[in-house]
């Protein structure tokens, strides 16, 4: 078993779920609409997607990049259908000068797993939240009246 994630259309995660082992990749989330007009067929739309790839450490907000997912899963078709042109031309060939069979070779895969927060809004959390002054006065008297109490101990 292991983790996978239900994301919104804009790849926000919205839960985690335990998953089988051999789920992989994206899969659409669909919900049926109820039809338009009386007697309509109900539709099927896209709500979300559940997707079965390891987030990786150290993002504040991950968001699954559809764009380059979908770039990549182009790159990867145009890939295969080059090899097998490719191999096709090559078993079409004379065997004795033909040389060594295409070799398929995919392309790198981007990191679909992206930060969904703004440098700005890292920086915000990181920064340092003032303290009231009421509460700090507070904690402050706090301290002096244990003080007085455990007679400076």
């Amino acid at each position: 078993m292991k983790e996978a994630h239900i994301v919104d259309l804009e790849g926000r995660i919205i839960e985690s779920i335990i998953v089988t082992d051999d789920r992989t990749g994206v899969m659409p989330l669909y919900e049926d609409r109820a039809p338009e007009e009386e007697g309509g067929q109900p539709t099927e739309i896209i709500v979300g997607y559940s997707i079965a790839e390891r987030v990786p450490e150290g993002l504040y907000q991950p968001r699954w990049d559809f764009s380059a997912y979908d770039g990549y899963q182009t790159a990867v078709m145009e890939a295969r259908l080059s090899y097998a042109q490719a191999y096709s031309d090559w078993s079409q060939e004379d065997e004795e000068t033909r040389g060594d069979a295409p070799v398929l070779t995919l392309p790198e895969a981007p990191a679909f797993w992206v930060e969904g927060l703004t440098q700005a809004e890292i920086d915000a959390l990181h920064k340092p939240q003032p303290i009231d002054p009421t509460e700090q006065r507070l904690a402050d008297l706090e301290l002096a009246l244990a003080d007085l109490f455990t007679g400076g101990i």
